[in-house]
């Protein structure tokens, strides 16, 4: 990496190769055998500009570094907002580096321009022999085989970052022996047959309306604090979409063989779950299910930790019924 910038602006959805890119600006800031630099994390959404400035501009009493994470960086369209980090930059305090993150790959131009080419990044998502590639390498390199079968499993259980196929697969390759050769149906015994729920097991109860059941997943997986309530509602989106393409597809006459084929939705048990699901809601019911998580991500980005798991069960209730 070249020279360490006071700032960073880093779109896109790929949050693994985001996060070993601010991985490397840890190295740099801190090397090897350096006290590690002191981090903090705001959201644009609840947090001024000036808060977030005024703290760049203060010395860090606990280390000789610092690193200032500014997420959803969407949010920041405010010209006042945009001038006071530009003046900031003008002179900026010297071992802190800030670095602006978006799940989206757009952000204000105002905004944009205050950061040199270099220190702009987008992250893309990856294409489909990409992700293929990605999980091959990853389960050869634990000394594991993966079937074709097993490799389109993973790619429907999991959004389109490396991130979170690294969580999946780490699973996998802790549970398995090294030498083993994974078939999709191993995959599947163990997602479902296993005791950890997630949001896979959630949509497949939501799907079903099951409330009961669909409360039932929720509060195990809160509990497990194995995800953060807006990583769960991005993944029902994502299913969501899903199950609204699939049945936007069958509304215009296609098969239901050909609607998997043209969705690449090849795993039996999810097939099962979108034609359930497919039966259980109507289209108009499912772009109303896609405009509540938007606003319900809203509110969780908006309000604090007590109120989410109140949030997310009136969100199930509103979708099942």
């Amino acid at each position: 990496m070249s020279k360490i910038l006071p700032a960073y602006l880093l779109l896109g959805p790929e949050a693994g190769e985001k996060n070993l890119f601010i991985d490397k600006i840890r190295k740099e800031v801190s090397p090897e055998g350096s006290e590690k630099p002191e981090e903090h994390r705001f959201y644009a959404f609840e947090t001024g500009m000036d808060e977030v400035v005024s703290l760049l501009r203060n010395g860090s009493l606990f280390s000789s570094s610092r690193i200032i994470h500014l997420l959803d960086a969407g949010s920041v369209t405010r010209k006042s907002e945009i001038a006071i980090l530009g003046s900031y930059l003008k002179k900026p305090n010297e071992n802190t580096v800030l670095i602006l993150q978006s799940d989206t790959t757009r952000a204000e131009p105002a905004l944009k321009s205050l950061f040199p080419k270099e220190g702009t990044k987008i992250f893309w998502e990856l294409f489909e022999d990409q992700k293929r590639g990605w999980i091959i390498r990853y389960f050869r390199e634990a000394g594991l085989t993966i079937t074709q079968e097993a490799v389109d499993v993973l790619l429907e259980m999991v959004e389109n970052n490396t991130q979170d196929l690294k969580k999946e697969c780490e699973k996998f390759t802790l549970f398995f022996k090294p030498g083993k050769k994974i078939s999709g149906e191993e995959l599947e015994q163990y997602i479902y047959h296993s005791k950890e729920e997630n949001v896979f097991t959630l949509f497949e109860k939501v799907a079903a309306r099951d409330l009961d059941a669909s409360q039932e997943v929720l509060y195990k997986i809160l509990l497990s604090r194995e995800s953060a309530p807006t990583q769960l509602l991005s993944g029902l989106s994502w299913q969501f979409k899903q199950l609204l393409a699939f049945k936007t597809l069958l509304e215009q006459q296609y098969s239901a063989a050909d609607a998997f084929s043209k969705l690449n939705i090849r795993w039996k048990r999810n097939q099962k779950i979108y034609s359930g699901g497919a039966r259980m809601y109507s289209l108009a019911e499912l772009k109303h299910v896609i405009s509540l998580i938007v606003r319900y991500d809203t509110w969780l980005r908006s309000d604090k930790g007590e109120v989410h798991t109140l949030l997310l069960s009136l969100f199930l209730y509103k979708c099942v019924t």
